[in-house]
Formats: C-alpha cells, sequence, structure tokens
C-alpha cells in the first residue's frame, strides 16, 4: 500500500478487506467464487424455476428493491431469457413505489419495456400494501428473498454504528464508563473502549456479548431482579452453545439468535394474514435463501468470521474494524457482476456503499399460529386475547405444550 510518497507493507488480517481492495472483480473472487456462493444461487435458481415449470405456473417475485430480493431475481435470471421463454414461462416482478428509491439504476435497467420484454412483466402495487396482501399462492410460484438476513447478520448490528446506535449497545459502554469513574481516575486506554463503544463505531460488534446482553437487560428494566438476570442469561448461554462453532462476540450472538430463533417466524410470516392455506400453496412460498444449501454455507466457520460482515482494513489498522457498508457485501457483489444493464457508475456505488434496509412491510394477521397441518388458529382481532383463546378452543391448544420438567403454570 502506499501513503503519501512512501509505500508501506502491512500485514493485513485474513478476515479483514483492505481499503485498496475494492475492485469489483476481485471482491467476486474473493465473497462469491471463494465461498461457492454462485453456485448455490444458481442451483437455488434453477429449482424454483424447476418447480414453476412443471406446475405450469408463472413465477411471482416479490421485488423490494433491497439486497436480498436483488440478488434472488438475478439469479432467476442468470438462468438466460431463453430458459423461460422456451418453457412459455414468466417472471411477474411485484414492486412499490419504495422498491424503486432503495435501487433506481436496476428499475432504470430493467423496469417496465426495458428488457427481458418477452419474460419479465412489472406489476407496481400500492404503496400501503402489505407484501402478504399482493400474493396468490393458489395461481403462481411466489418468490421473496426472506431468510437472507438470517444468514448473514441481523438488523440489530446497525446498531453498533453512530448513525442509528442502539441502546443495546449503548448500555454497556455507559455502564463501563460509570464503573470506571466510579473507581477513581480512570486510565486512558479503558476509557478509550467504553467511548468506542458509546461513539458507535461499529467496535461494539466484536466486544463478548455476555456483558452487553446483561446490561442491556438491566438498564432497560427488562428483568429487574439478578436471579431473574441470571436465569435468564444461563438460556441465552445455552442456547449459544447449540452453535456448531463457538459464539463470543456481539457479532456471533446477534447472528446467532437471528438464525436459530426467527428462521421459522420469518418462513411464515407472510401467510398470517391469509384465512385459510394449503400444504401445496405453502410450497409454492418459495424463500430463495430458505435451503438446507444456504444454511451449511452459513454455518461454516470460516465464512461466518471473514464473509458475512468484512472487517475495513487500513494501514493504521491492519486488523480491521466493523463498516456497515460491508454487510452482506458478498449478495451486492453478486448483484454488481449478474445486474449488466445497470450503468457501470450506479453498480460500484451500490457494490460499495448501499446500506442494508428494512425493506418488506409486513402487517398484523389475526393467526396466532398455524400448526404441522397448516390449519390456521385464531381467536378474533390479533389473536392477542387470553379469554377468546379458551373460548374458542377450550383447553385443546395444550396439546402443543412441551414440558420440560418445569411445573406448569396455574393459569
Amino acid at each position: 500500500t502506499t501513503h503519501g510518497n512512501t509505500a508501506n507493507r502491512v500485514q493485513v488480517e485474513p478476515t479483514a478487506l483492505h481499503k485498496s481492495y475494492r475492485g469489483p472483480d476481485e471482491l467476486y473472487r474473493r465473497y462469491v467464487d471463494a465461498t461457492n456462493l454462485d453456485q448455490l444461487m444458481r442451483a437455488r435458481a434453477e429449482e424454483i424455476a424447476a418447480m414453476a415449470e412443471q406446475q405450469n405456473l408463472p413465477l411471482v417475485v416479490c421485488w423490494s428493491g433491497g439486497i436480498d430480493s436483488t440478488a434472488a431475481l438475478c439469479a432467476l435470471m442468470n438462468l438466460g431469457e431463453h430458459r423461460y421463454k422456451n418453457a412459455g414461462m414468466r417472471i411477474i416482478v411485484r414492486y412499490n413505489r419504495r422498491s424503486t428509491q432503495e435501487f433506481p439504476g436496476f428499475f432504470a435497467a430493467y423496469g417496465p419495456g426495458r428488457a427481458w420484454t418477452d419474460v419479465l412483466v412489472w406489476e407496481a402495487i400500492d404503496d400501503d400494501l402489505a407484501v402478504s396482501d399482493a400474493v396468490d399462492l393458489s395461481s403462481s410460484v411466489v418468490v421473496t428473498g426472506e431468510c437472507g438476513d438470517q444468514l448473514f447478520g441481523s438488523q440489530l448490528m446497525q446498531g453498533a454504528f453512530g448513525h442509528t446506535r442502539s441502546a443495546l449497545f449503548r448500555a454497556e459502554g455507559i455502564r463501563l464508563e460509570r464503573e470506571l469513574r466510579a473507581q477513581g481516575k480512570p486510565d486512558g486506554a479503558s476509557l478509550r473502549t467504553a467511548r468506542a463503544i458509546n461513539r458507535g463505531n461499529g467496535e461494539g460488534l466484536d466486544k463478548p456479548w455476555q456483558p452487553m446482553v446483561r446490561a442491556h437487560l438491566i438498564n432497560r428494566g427488562i428483568l429487574v431482579e439478578e436471579g431473574d438476570v441470571s436465569a435468564f442469561m444461563a438460556l441465552l448461554e445455552r442456547q449459544a452453545r447449540k452453535c456448531s462453532f463457538p459464539i463470543v462476540s456481539m457479532f456471533d450472538w446477534l447472528w446467532w439468535m437471528n438464525f436459530s430463533c426467527k428462521w421459522q417466524f420469518v418462513t411464515v410470516r407472510m401467510l398470517n394474514r391469509l384465512p385459510t392455506v394449503t400444504p401445496e400453496e405453502v410450497a409454492r412460498l418459495q424463500h430463495f435463501f430458505r435451503a438446507p444449501s444456504f444454511q451449511r454455507w452459513a454455518l461454516n466457520a470460516d465464512v461466518h468470521r471473514a464473509y458475512k460482515l468484512p472487517k475495513h482494513a487500513t494501514n493504521r489498522q491492519p486488523g480491521g474494524i466493523p463498516r456497515w457498508a460491508n454487510y452482506k457485501l458478498a449478495l451486492k457483489s453478486y448483484v454488481f457482476r449478474n445486474a449488466g444493464l445497470v450503468r457501470l457508475g450506479l453498480r460500484t456505488r451500490y457494490l460499495h456503499n448501499k446500506l442494508k434496509e428494512g425493506s418488506l412491510r409486513h402487517e398484523p394477521g389475526s393467526a396466532f399460529a398455524i400448526d404441522d397441518a397448516f390449519n390456521i388458529i385464531s381467536f378474533g382481532g390479533y389473536s392477542i386475547d387470553p379469554e377468546a383463546l379458551r373460548e374458542r378452543y377450550g383447553d385443546t391448544l395444550r396439546m402443543f405444550l412441551r414440558n420440560d420438567g418445569a411445573e406448569e403454570e396455574k393459569n
């Protein structure tokens, strides 16, 4: 690397991405080719396309404009226009105004009447419409970008960065600084550590997760009694030990909790407003990243450390620090390579600067639960009134409770 007129040799951590290492082709080789992500994307796209062809149904892609749904659409298109034309298939892209704002360059290049005119059909939906209200599982195979976030990390990680600091990351920094000052004049290094977490420069993601989560539980008043806090932390630690590699940092923990505790909820949340649903219809809801191959990819320890949120290294910080714009860099690199009609400058800015956003708009439904036979359980309104539950179902739902040896609640 160079610094002014002087050439320097810097030993960069293998998991970090030096600021000079930003060429699109280099990024693709490092983050897509090297992890077989391109092969996984193609195989999954072909699986979904074959399913739609076999059932003689169109593909409906719920395009939010976000990273996950754009990567899924690119993967389907990467099979080639003739793949669909020869089979007489269409790809219907459902979008709203916000979709076009999140990635305007993509819409300008591939939008209505601009590309693949014999295959791509763009259908705008109302901005206030929940995505679950815009799909028909009886007459189409619906594709979303759901489960992508569970593979890479969590939106909550953004709270470690200055522009959207969250209480989860401020709590430990505040606690550390208070303790240091209570002990007398703190040394500079310790105080800088506490303030670094408070500043929200991403370093909080590298800190051990237990103190930060414990501080959050106490500071926010989620749990008050020390015994309750310790019992809940023991439960979280037991869950963390289920991972195939050690969960050490806040980055590790936020990803693991999202992956291990939210996967099924994300899988079925688009069904929460449907009055009835059949197993055949559920099978037609294809969340692109909900596949065992992607799960194995996410559970690979090397992939987890180096490819989900690559650190940003400089000459002064060769070990690297977290950079939120690097979140899902592998998927953004995939989009860069496979959205070739988008202007180069727009793709380059997308690759280096696009931030993860909460894209899908969900609305609460009336469903309380869905059983393994896809019976929808609801009991009026938003299904939150215990009396309404007892009135409709009596004690029959107790069959779903699992007794782990704890004494049952008398209520």
